[in-house]
């Protein structure tokens, strides 16, 4: 019979996940994406930057295929004249690096038709888990609500919407507009395919490990990149990445802060799109490991979701650790706790992931380095 396994690189993130899968009499079992939901949630709780921030969604092991669900933040300035731009960095104040989140919009189109939990009871898990961990803001929690009921909506319509709008308005250099918020549409696509020896890997499209620039030319996140994953026992896994942010604007009186992830329009620089995707790096991915049968080899079930959080470096990720996790006859555990390449003193890179064995148990791989 097939287990569940949620892990984490946050303690109460995967606290929230790992709960997402128990029921008492009367309840629903969780599904992959309720725990991925919950554990993600639980880092809103924990850090006020999470929700009106970046991320991004995996999910395979299902009929569908692998999928991804890009809730990366959106360059705001739709429907608004082109701002006159500033001289130098210097001048830039904090609003005008306010984006449009669609992280909400992820986590609600994930959680659609796979979820069996209801948004408000994952939300309860969450602020349990992180009151296992110290103080939650009340303000804060009351925010989220609104997301637990709502979901995506509540960034249409309401006090989030407005103190949001207030914080990024013109007369204060922001560039957000109504027009960005409602224009909020995650993507919901196939994931791209990259093999490493034994393994096939399913990743996002835009992500650096395919030779693309996307990433690459990003400028570096203030801040760093927590993973979710999880397994359950229909056979499903996911796996989330999302910033949590080291700057950010508080937003009014919601207990909610905007991390700092647009891109300011400068004079004699070519300005960013309106409506563009902001990138936010994707250590993540779901991988298939092949089998090998009279010299020939076919892909199995998807027994595999691992992220490397903290630095979210994806090069580190898919030139090191996945293409070690892809040799055949590969130690999980050690190479979850081994030494990364370049690394000298601090871990680069924590780790955390699913791994499902070939009679569909599942277990969480946690790094042993967490900080």
């Amino acid at each position: 019979m097939r287990s569940s396994a949620a892990a984490s690189t946050h303690p109460a993130a995967a606290e929230a996940a790992t709960q997402a899968f128990h029921v008492e009499a009367g309840d629903i079992a969780g599904t992959a994406i309720d725990a991925v939901v919950a554990g993600v949630l639980a880092l809103c709780v924990r850090h006020a930057g999470v929700m009106l921030g970046s991320g991004t969604i995996l999910m395979g092991g299902t009929g569908e295929g692998s999928l991804v669900i890009d809730g990366r933040a959106r360059q705001p300035g739709l429907g608004a004249a082109r701002p006159r731009g500033f001289t130098d960095a210097r001048s830039i104040p904090d609003a005008a690096r306010i984006a449009a989140p669609l992280l909400p919009h992820a986590l609600t189109l994930a959680h659609a038709g796979r979820g069996n939990r209801t948004r408000t009871a994952l939300l309860r898990l969450a602020v349990d888990a992180a009151k296992s961990i110290g103080k939650v803001d009340d303000a804060r929690a009351e925010s989220l609500r609104a997301f637990g009921r709502e979901g995506g909506g509540f960034l249409r319509a309401g006090p989030i919407r407005d103190a949001l709008l207030e914080a990024s308005a013109r007369s204060v250099g922001g560039t957000l507009t109504r027009d960005d918020l409602d224009a909020l549409r995650p993507d919901l696509g196939q994931a791209k395919r990259l093999d490493l020896d034994a393994r096939q890997w399913a990743l996002a499209p835009w992500s650096r490990a395919l030779g693309l620039n996307d990433e690459a030319s990003a400028p570096e996140i203030a801040g760093e990149i927590a993973i979710v994953a999880a397994a359950d026992p229909y056979g499903a896994v996911a796996i989330a990445s999302v910033l949590v942010p080291s700057m950010a604007t508080p937003i009014g009186d919601t207990g909610l802060s905007a991390p700092h992830l647009a891109r300011p329009v400068l004079r004699g620089v070519t300005r960013e799109a309106a409506g563009a995707a902001l990138s936010t790096p994707t250590p993540i991915g779901v991988a298939q490991g092949r089998i090998y049968e009279s010299g020939k080899s076919e892909l199995g079930a998807v027994d595999l979701a691992f992220g490397l959080g903290g630095h979210g470096d994806v090069e580190l990720l898919f030139d090191d650790v996945a293409r070690r996790l892809s040799a055949m006859g590969a130690a999980v555990d050690e190479v979850v706790a081994s030494k990364r390449v370049g690394e000298e003193s601090d871990p680069l890179g924590v780790a955390a992931g699913i791994l499902v064995d070939v009679r569909g148990h599942s277990r969480a791989l946690a790094d042993p380095r967490k900080r």
